[in-house]
């Protein structure tokens, strides 16, 4: 019996994780030294009306959900409110969000979005969210943004607090900044106009509308003529009106494209979730890590027909015209036109770099100083 169904079972117990029974009593003793460990403790204060705000919107998302999925129809109610944090108390504009009912299903725990009203910041920031870790993959996606800043990509502020509700405690949270000058300037960046797809309208980037972060501040008379020249050279892009090296920093395209090979965040790189960032110094677009959602478990050999496609294998499937052209492979579309062009030729520039960001990534000394460096 034994014989017949090894493979099998070895399959099942590998695919379902039981083989991490294994590591039971060291994840038990790290936890237990967890409990010595202090996160930072912020707290919301709302009042009970806004509070009830939050739930009629809460019941509302969930009950005209689509698979799992917020209805694009269904908008989120903002309400006011405080933040206090080291003894300052700050003024703040708070909804829910999500796509995922994941964000909402539970019980007096949701994930929220927060900005900060009289241009008070906290830890420098004016825009962020609260985001429960199981939306956010525990571990895997903050190791997701720690690889993104080692490689020189522009990183979302991403940590870990403690959080309250009106003095009752939330659990552990994810702190996660949002898209303003802040986070570009943190990272050395001249502040440009950062774009990303409009998915009420579409989520195939070559169909849909490209819309501006913070559009205030970019449609007015003194800033409108770099914000319309971005937009229109990425849809310029789109259109094969530029070419990937008019339009694109190839080696930080080529980092991100590494990184999410070696943490399986693949989807990230799905034009829903991708934010292009104009930088107005080089004139071309980087890219903003963003939404880093492992979609792979761990690679152990009885796993049967695990998936080892690297994001140029993935690419290369648009060969056959017959997957590129459907509809539904419109973000396989977008890989296929980093790595080839028109003619369906290797795009060297960006492969050269591509393939130097891999060697870079999976160098072992590298790997090595990356964990130890963040090993507590």
């Amino acid at each position: 019996v034994w014989i017949n169904n090894k493979n099998d079972l070895l399959k099942r117990a590998y695919k379902n994780g039981l083989n991490n029974y294994l590591y039971i009593f060291e994840i038990t003793f790290k936890g237990f030294k967890s409990f010595f460990f202090k996160y930072e403790e912020m707290n919301i204060e709302l009042p009970y009306e806004n509070l009830i705000i939050l739930e009629q919107n809460k019941k509302k998302i969930i009950d005209t959900s689509i698979k799992g999925m917020r209805s694009m129809n269904q908008e989120f109610s903002e309400v006011e409110g405080f933040i206090v944090y080291k003894d300052q108390k700050i003024p703040i504009i708070l909804r829910l969000r999500g796509d995922r009912i994941t964000h909402f299903e539970e019980k007096d725990k949701s994930s929220y979005a927060i900005k900060t009203l009289g241009g008070e910041k906290i830890k420098g920031i004016r825009k962020f969210s609260f985001i429960k870790p199981r939306a956010r993959n525990y571990i895997h996606e903050w190791l997701f943004h720690e690889f993104t800043e080692e490689v020189g990509l522009t990183k979302l502020k991403y940590e870990f607090i403690y959080l309250k509700i009106n003095g009752e405690n939330q659990g552990l949270y994810v702190f996660e900044e949002g898209f303003d000058k802040d986070l570009l300037e943190r990272n050395q960046r001249r502040n440009g106009p950062i774009l990303s797809i409009n998915q009420e309208y579409s989520t195939d980037i070559f169909q849909t509308k490209l819309e501006l972060y913070n559009k205030n501040f970019w449609n007015r008379d003194e800033n409108i003529k770099l914000s319309n020249y971005a937009r229109n050279k990425l849809r310029g892009f789109l259109q094969k009106k530029f070419s990937l090296k008019e339009t694109f920093d190839l080696e930080k395209w080529a980092s991100l494209f590494a990184v999410t090979d070696l943490t399986y965040t693949n989807h990230t790189l799905g034009a829903r979730n991708t934010k292009f960032y104009y930088n107005p110094i080089s004139g071309l677009f980087e890219p903003i890590p963003f939404d880093g959602h492992r979609s792979h478990r761990n690679y152990n050999k009885n796993l049967i027909n695990f998936d080892h496609r690297n994001n140029y294998e993935i690419a290369s499937e648009c060969l056959d015209k017959t997957i590129c052209e459907q509809p539904k492979n419109h973000q396989l579309r977008l890989l296929y036109r980093f790595f080839y062009d028109e003619d369906d030729n290797l795009n060297l520039d960006f492969y050269s770099e591509y393939v130097k960001a891999i060697k870079k990534i999976t160098n072992k000394e590298f790997l090595t100083t990356f964990f130890e460096k963040r090993k507590k």
